[in-house]
């Protein structure tokens, strides 16, 4: 868990050193996820980005033109995005991401229609719980 105002390229720095401490502990790059939801999907992309190990990603309402237009993201791992096509602020495709030459094994999407536009994530909704948690234990939807 983070604090509110964090810059999200200097937190990111601060999960990607967690991802190398863990893997130096012994665990194997498929069994960490990182996920994040809003400010937090921005950070775990940051984090792919940054962090090569081939951990699992989850980005939860991440992505809007702002992002396309001012980040070269090159994600590593498996992702898993998720948006809602309601979302005023973050319901965009990762489509211009996975397009992208990029160091991923898997890259999937899941586009959810609940009209919530960002409350989608405000609520644990089995459409988005659900495929996060499989992603988690398994890599694949």
């Amino acid at each position: 868990m983070r604090t509110t105002n964090v810059d999200p390229e200097i937190y990111a720095d601060k999960i990607s050193r967690q991802i190398d401490s863990l893997i130096g502990l012994g665990l194997q790059p498929r069994d960490i996820t990182v996920v994040g939801a809003s400010k937090g999907a921005i950070i775990a992309s940051h984090t792919s980005s940054m962090n090569r190990h081939s951990v699992n990603y989850v980005f939860l309402a991440g992505n809007n033109d702002y992002q396309e237009q001012n980040n070269n993201w090159r994600f590593h791992g498996q992702i898993l995005s998720i948006f809602d096509s309601s979302d005023d602020i973050a319901g965009k495709s990762y489509q211009y991401w996975k397009d992208k030459d990029n160091y991923t094994t898997t890259f999937e999407e899941i586009k959810l229609n609940t009209g919530l536009s960002h409350g989608f994530l405000y609520k644990p909704l089995k459409e988005w719980v659900e495929p996060t948690k499989k992603w988690i234990t398994k890599q694949k939807l």
